[in-house]
């Protein structure tokens, strides 16, 4: 990735002559050999001072930055030569950023050898404490509302999926982890042989023909694309020492992770459980409230029973809501132990991939673990129906805001449910009977508003986790 910024650029002669097909072959042997020694006496250096893996620019950026300065000052030049110059202090510039780029890699990677196992051991230290899961899981105030529960389960989604997304990411990352030591070995002795090379065109004598301060700014692009190789080995030198402690600081990271996701989630499964206990008390007494209020009301005027019916009706469908509740908590619950199971295989089956190859064992294995999981159109067709029960919901949604909207003035209310009635709409006992079972149908419609939120943030959450199901199968 970053050899670009190496390799030799439009400054370097093209008059080399190739080394011969069998040098060739032994100089890359020698190659290799260099990077395995390098990677052999690392660990011996990891203890040395940072001086020791610093590599002395041959020229400063204050250098090149003066002569840059220099150009600016000097309007006789011809425009190609000014032209020629800048391109060439620009390609000194940009291999010290490499080189220092390099050498702060080089640095971090000798620190990782120190604070990975520290950092590995309270990672650790966290995923045992994180297993042990306090009784009750989470410490509710008395008289809490189904309210204050929601509000709760939203900041507990918010923090798992953040969860999630972390778990994914270190996956990914020691998915990556088994192959790199190879590639920076191979690429120690890619930087090797363009190091030799460099070294043999710097030993050329430069021509005499041309301007002696393009072909020093020549040697300087040489020189420190030389240095910033030097670093770049260096570094690729700890990186690969170094690379035992990273995965394992990684895997540790990913394991303390899970640990708190599944606490967590038990977290969650507590207070889905208690909102939807407080929601079948309050249900339940809403439900004999109103039914009471009806028997009481058998012999009252029309309008005042049409009322009750009609507040008997908002009562059982809450009651019905919140069984619907219910259901899609388990099937929630179920979902998430799902995907665990699958994102485990999916992992499970890429370590035999990387393990072994994609050989035919491998292959009828897979063949094996896919026709175990679900079918993928029935999945689709669940998805579509929740679909379908989001716009019903929020069709309710609508109806029940506008009859609440017309509650909002009691005493017009009241008018309208009296309209075109007979002489006795004037009695006060009947206004305030009337009176009495709208301001009990605002309170029903709200709580009936409540409860279908809390559905179809459910039903919502739950078409999130399938979906997340559905997409790697």
């Amino acid at each position: 990735a970053t050899s670009h910024r190496c390799r030799p650029g439009p400054f370097v002669p093209s008059r080399r002559r190739p080394l011969p097909r069998l040098p060739r072959i032994l100089f890359a042997l020698g190659a290799i050999l260099a990077g395995e020694l390098l990677t052999g006496i690392a660990a011996a250096q990891t203890n040395r001072a940072p001086d020791a893996l610093s590599i002395q620019p041959t020229v400063s950026r204050a250098q090149i930055e003066a002569k840059l300065s220099e150009l600016e000052q000097q309007p006789d030049l011809s425009e190609e030569t000014r032209q020629s110059l800048t391109d060439r202090y620009r390609s000194v510039l940009a291999n010290l950023d490499a080189l220092e780029a390099f050498e702060s890699d080089a640095q971090a990677y000798v620190e990782a050898l120190d604070s990975a196992p520290k950092e590995a051991a309270a990672l650790q230290a966290e995923s045992e404490a994180l297993a042990t899961l306090p009784d009750p899981p989470v410490e509710l105030p008395k008289n809490v509302s189904v309210v204050q529960i929601e509000q709760m389960l939203a900041r507990e989604q918010a923090e798992a999926a953040s969860l999630e997304a972390q778990i994914a990411e270190l996956d990914k990352a020691l998915s990556e982890h088994s192959d790199q030591p190879t590639q920076m070995r191979k690429r120690i002795a890619e930087a090797s042989e363009t190091l030799a090379e460099l070294d043999a065109e710097l030993k050329r004598p430069q021509p005499t023909d041309g301007r002696a301060d393009i072909q020093q700014a020549l040697v300087w692009a040489l020189q420190t694309q030389r240095d910033a190789l030097r670093a770049e080995m260096v570094m690729l030198d700890q990186k690969i020492v170094s690379a035992d402690a990273r995965r394992r600081l990684t895997e540790t990271r990913r394991d303390q992770r899970s640990a708190a996701l599944a606490r967590l989630k038990e977290r969650r499964a507590f207070l889905e459980n208690e909102a939807d206990r407080l929601r079948r008390l309050e249900a339940e007494q809403l439900r004999q409230e109103v039914a009471s209020a009806e028997r009481e009301l058998a012999d009252a005027d029309p309008v005042v029973q049409a009322l009750a019916h009609r507040n008997r009706d908002i009562s059982e469908m809450i009651s019905g809501v919140t069984d619907d509740l219910d259901r899609i908590d388990e099937r929630q619950a179920e979902l998430y132990e799902a995907l665990r199971e699958t994102r485990e295989d999916f992992k499970s089956a890429r370590e035999r991939v990387l393990a072994a190859g994609l050989s035919q064992t491998v292959g009828r294995i897979l063949f094996d673990e896919r026709a175990d999981l679900p079918n993928v159109r029935e999945l689709r067709e669940q998805t579509r129906q929740r679909a379908e029960e989001i716009a019903e919901i929020t069709l309710d949604q609508l109806r029940l805001r506008d009859e609440l909207r017309a509650l909002q003035d009691l005493g017009e209310a009241v008018e309208q449910a009296l309209a075109g009635g007979d002489d006795d709409a004037a009695r006060p006992d009947l206004r305030e009977q009337v009176s009495k079972q709208l301001l009990r149908q605002r309170d029903l419609l709200e709580q009936a508003l409540r409860v279908q939120d809390s559905y179809q943030r459910a039903i919502g959450d739950l078409d999130f986790t399938a979906d997340q199901y559905v997409d790697p199968i």
